[in-house]
């Protein structure tokens, strides 16, 4: 019968982790799962053996820089598993209902700026850059994404910064075009057309960022990590 480590063992594989540098409580909480089954499969081939050198063993199978290729492969994986949801989502909107949605989107800033030109275009995006700020800083400490959790959880740092940077980039693309600032000009058809599809993207990245992807990011939570308390 496989003996199975007491709690006092299992604090003691917590407290090795943490020793070893890694930070995140959910990487903790898999390596120390890992190294708990390692040792309770020698311990079942030899009763003489000790918790100390069956952690000995089980950590001598890691590579010579301990956990940190470990957590590396664990946050490239997290990015990949976000960057795919983030994708599906941009799919769902060349698929009915939601393409409807994007075209009346894209109708709406297009006769905008064709008509009244760079001055609403401007407007425009300026209004939604304020918007998205006062929805963030109005959720950001009811947020499960705050500072502490970020530097607490791998999962939700590898989230927060997939969408930072999105956000990020979808805000910083306007200001490297020469025309942007300039207040009254008439943009022309083309002109209209393609910043009506940046301005279309930039709304659905918004809302994805701040409303779609915060309640899938619940569900991972409920689903994943209902071992972790969050504060």
């Amino acid at each position: 019968m496989t003996r199975q480590l007491n709690k006092s063992e299992i604090e003691k594989l917590f407290e090795f982790t943490r020793k070893k540098r890694v930070r995140y409580l959910d990487v903790q909480f898999e390596i120390v799962d890992h190294l708990a089954s390692d040792i309770e499969e020698q311990m079942s081939t030899d009763d003489s053996l000790s918790f100390e050198k069956g952690l000995q063993n089980a950590y001598a199978k890691f590579p010579i820089t301990g956990f940190a290729q470990f957590v590396q492969h664990k946050s490239d994986a997290l990015s990949k598993y976000w960057r795919t949801h983030f994708f599906r989502y941009f799919i769902e909107f060349l698929s009915l209902p939601k393409i409807i949605i994007s075209v009346f989107l894209f109708t709406c800033f297009f006769y905008l700026f064709r008509i009244q030109g760079s001055t609403a275009h401007a407007i425009t995006y300026y209004s939604l850059i304020g918007g998205m700020a006062i929805y963030a800083l109005l959720t950001y400490r009811k947020s499960v994404l705050n500072k502490k959790n970020r530097e607490k959880y791998l999962f939700l740092s590898s989230y927060y910064g997939i969408v930072y940077w999105l956000i990020y980039f979808v805000t910083y693309l306007p200001f490297t075009s020469p025309d942007f600032i300039r207040f009254g000009m008439q943009m022309g058809s083309i002109q209209s057309m393609i910043w009506a599809i940046l301005m279309t993207v930039y709304v659905i990245i918004v809302y994805a960022c701040l409303r779609v992807f915060p309640n899938k990011l619940k569900e991972e939570i409920n689903s994943k990590y209902q071992h972790l308390e969050f504060v």
